[in-house]
């Protein structure tokens, strides 16, 4: 927990297999963070693919207090598309990000897409689709296979899911809901093996209590914190 406000540089990959990507972090965790009282901002510099990386970011972040969240059901059908790609052909990227356009309009979808060319060392690509409203925060990402020249996205998690947040938002919630005197409340499609090892070893470790309750498809996640912590 940072006493006062942190200024960081970090350089590495920014888009990478198994791992969020620089955009999810941006537009999805940093939304769902905020809402928690979690303060930080992120500036991208250059972008980081496989296998050479060398990207860029500068963070910030301001001393905060940590509050809890309510997220249960998805009410928007609005949906942002953001597309970065580096040293690949434009009309490669044009037409698998029109591809997965197609599919959210035929779902009932309405799309906002933005697609920019960016530097890097490494060419690769990178695409995240994700809806925001007072109750969801829902993301879903890929970077580009240049094997198979798509995007290996999980188009469905996002599709079907009408829950408070996506597979992936679940578990990074669980640290900063544990951090509070008060119940967080969040409903996930599916629980993954991170969101259930990550309520574990927290509960292990803070003494917080937690309860998982099935919702037909879906599941119900309650968090009692157990410290009103302040990052000061």
């Amino acid at each position: 927990i940072c006493q006062k406000k942190m200024n960081l540089t970090i350089k590495g990959g920014t888009d990478t297999l198994w791992s969020p990507t620089i955009d999810y972090t941006q537009y999805v965790l940093r939304e769902a963070y905020s809402r928690m009282g979690i303060k930080f901002s992120m500036k991208l510099i250059k972008r980081g693919y496989y296998p050479k990386g060398g990207g860029e970011i500068n963070l910030e972040v301001l001393p905060s207090n940590v509050k809890s969240i309510t997220l249960y059901q998805r009410k928007t059908r609005n949906v942002k598309l953001f597309c970065s790609f580096s040293n690949l052909p434009n009309e490669l990227i044009k037409r698998n990000v029109e591809n997965i356009e197609k599919k959210l309009t035929g779902k009932k979808f309405v799309v906002q897409t933005q697609i920019n060319e960016e530097i890097a060392i490494d060419s690769g690509a990178t695409l995240l689709i994700c809806s925001i409203d007072d109750e969801s925060i829902i993301g879903v990402d890929s970077v580009f296979d240049k094997k198979t020249e798509q995007f290996n996205l999980d188009l469905e998690s996002f599709t079907e899911n009408n829950y408070g947040v996506d597979d992936r938002l679940a578990d990074m919630l669980v640290l900063p809901a544990c951090l509070t005197n008060e119940m967080t409340i969040f409903r996930v499609k599916n629980i993954s093996k991170h969101l259930e090892t990550n309520l574990f070893v927290a509960s292990k470790i803070t003494g917080c209590k937690y309860g998982v309750g099935k919702l037909g498809d879906g599941f119900e996640i309650r968090i009692e914190g157990i410290s009103y912590t302040s990052i000061k």
